[in-house]
C-alpha cells in the first residue's frame, strides 16, 4: 500500500494519523484516527464504528495539524452531518404544502481559491442532503488531463466516487462553471460552499 508525499527527509513516514473508510451494511463512514500505524488505525476505526470492514485511504501528514486535530488512539468521525437550518418563507399559515416545491440542496468545497477568470484545474468535494462526501476533479482540455471526456460516476484511487471531467479549453473554469457542471451532473438545485474535506486528500 503506497501513500505518496508522506515521507519525511529521513525516510520515515511523516504522518500523525490516518483517514479510514469503514463499511457497515453498505453504509460508508469516514474517520480520522491518531495512530501512525495504518493497520492499527483501521482496527481502531472499525471498532469505533462497529463496522464489518475498514480501509486506510490516506495519511494525515503531521504538517497538516491542527487542521485535522487528531488525538492519539482516538477515532473521530471526520465529517458530521449538518442539519439544514434554512426555512423557506411562507406567505400565510394556511398555504398548502406543495411537494413539487421541495428543492435538493448540496454542500461543496473548493481545494483552492478559484479566481473569476478561472483556473486550469479545480477540485474539491461535494455531498447531497448530508450523505457521504464525494470528490470532483475538473480540468480544461489544454491541461495535461487528456482529451475531453466526462464521468459522473468516476471512482478515484481511494475508492471514493465522484465526478471527473475534462472540458473544452475555451470554457472558463471558475466557481460558477463548477456549480453549473455539478448541477447538471447530479441534479442539485441549491449549493452552499462550506469548510469541509479536501478533494486531494479524499481521492
Amino acid at each position: 500500500m503506497k501513500f505518496g508525499g508522506l515521507l519525511a527527509a529521513d525516510g520515515a513516514m511523516d504522518v500523525s494519523g490516518w483517514i479510514i473508510r469503514t463499511e457497515k451494511a453498505g453504509q460508508h463512514r469516514y474517520w480520522k484516527v491518531g495512530e501512525v500505524d495504518p493497520d492499527r488505525a483501521a482496527w481502531i476505526a472499525r471498532e469505533a464504528a462497529g463496522a464489518e470492514t475498514a480501509k486506510t485511504i490516506s495519511g494525515i501528514a503531521a504538517r497538516s495539524l491542527p487542521q485535522f486535530k487528531v488525538a492519539p488512539g482516538i477515532a473521530t468521525e471526520l465529517w458530521e452531518r449538518r442539519s439544514n437550518t434554512r426555512i423557506a418563507e411562507q406567505p400565510n399559515a394556511t398555504t398548502a404544502f406543495d411537494e413539487t416545491e421541495v428543492k435538493t440542496s448540496g454542500e461543496i468545497t473548493f481545494d483552492i481559491v478559484v479566481p473569476e477568470e478561472g483556473a486550469p484545474v479545480v477540485e474539491g468535494c461535494y455531498r447531497i442532503e448530508g450523505e457521504n462526501w464525494k470528490v470532483y476533479l475538473l480540468a480544461n482540455e489544454s491541461d495535461a488531463f487528456g482529451s475531453p471526456r466526462f464521468e459522473n460516476d468516476a471512482v478515484f484511487q481511494s475508492g471514493v466516487s465522484g465526478i471527473y471531467g475534462v472540458i473544452s479549453a475555451d470554457r472558463v473554469l471558475n466557481k460558477k462553471a463548477v456549480l453549473r457542471i455539478l448541477t447538471e451532473a447530479v441534479g442539485v438545485d441549491t449549493w452552499t460552499e462550506v469548510d469541509g474535506p479536501s478533494g486531494l486528500v479524499l481521492r
